[in-house]
């Protein structure tokens, strides 16, 4: 006798859950079934405009969660309707699933649906019975994935156009902290090898440009000494040009023969006869390897023999 009322308990408890398993088209058709008649005003929650309701004439329900709700206006060609998908709606304390009943509406959170129009009903019961009809369309439809919604191997690839990557150089450049304390008097100035010269390169009115002619990039910087005396010892503007060829090669150069002491490294960029000596400062070491990576596009770009197309 106990087994036997065992079993009539778990059979009812089973036809019970079952019973609240609903399928995707007895959710739909209680949706379209409670919606579709009913009027929608214009207005943000709370401050709904009763002068001109708008009758919801269809609902549209996909089984990947895209709800498309259409009006009709009887008096005048005003019609309109709201695409939105269900997983699309943001969820907040307010708003369960993106989904709200108040003050006999149904308003939804998110996209092109947070400001503009909610559902009217004639009770609250009745919102908040459909508030939970849509809130339970999550369960029934198949969130679809976007073709692009996963990385491609192709994204690790760099994508940036020539004009794109120079303008990224440059960037990096304008806002690279380029100084350095030099102990070498190379114009036969004692006085300023015992007291020493600081020394500053500036990219920020200038940088690297492209001339499509001949296929030349060229790097313009600012090159000055600290004043001695009252007097800057040193202030030219630098032009170098370089085009890369096929033995094109990065190498990063610190405390070199030219500047002995202090912050004084460079990237040098070398293709051919020609050498770019791009200083690099106080920039990190990912801002430098950023860099790398920049110029070796440029290099990708022009590439000896690349076909335009592979």
């Amino acid at each position: 006798m106990k087994s036997l009322f065992v079993l009539l308990l778990a059979s009812i408890l089973t036809a019970s859950v079952k019973a609240q398993e609903l399928s995707f088209e007895q959710v739909t058709n209680y949706i379209k079934q409670n919606v579709t008649g009913r009027v929608m005003y214009p207005g943000d929650l709370d401050a709904y405009s009763r002068v001109k309701g708008y009758i919801l004439k269809t609902i549209n329900i996909q089984k990947n969660g895209t709800v498309e709700l259409q009006t009709d206006q009887a008096n005048d060609a005003n019609h309109f309707k709201i695409s939105f998908n269900i997983f699309d709606l943001v969820d907040k304390v307010d708003y369960p699933n993106g989904i709200r009943a108040y003050r006999y509406l149904v308003h939804f959170n998110g996209l092109n649906v947070s400001n503009g129009y909610g559902i009217t009903f004639a009770t609250d019961a009745d919102a908040e019975k459909v508030a939970r009809a849509f809130r339970y369309l999550k369960k029934v439809c198949v969130k679809e994935d976007d073709l692009f919604s996963k990385p491609t191997a192709e994204e690790a690839k760099p994508t940036l156009s020539r004009d794109e990557t120079i303008i990224y150089i440059n960037n990096l450049l304008h806002s690279a902290s380029i100084h350095w304390l030099e102990n070498i008097d190379y114009r036969n100035r004692p006085d300023i090898e015992k007291r020493g010269v600081d020394n500053y390169v500036s990219f920020k009115d200038r940088g690297l440009s492209y001339y499509e002619g001949n296929q030349t990039y060229t790097l313009s910087y600012h090159f000055w000494t600290g004043q001695v005396d009252g007097l800057y010892t040193f202030n030219e503007f630098y032009d170098k040009s370089i085009k890369f060829g096929a033995d094109f090669s990065l190498n990063l150069l610190e405390n070199t023969e030219i500047t002995r002491s202090g912050n004084s490294r460079r990237l040098s960029v070398h293709s051919g006869k020609e050498t770019l000596y791009v200083y690099v400062g106080d920039m990190t070491p990912k801002e430098i390897e950023k860099l790398k990576k920049a110029f070796t596009r440029l290099y990708e770009l022009d590439k000896p023999g690349k076909d335009p197309f592979e």
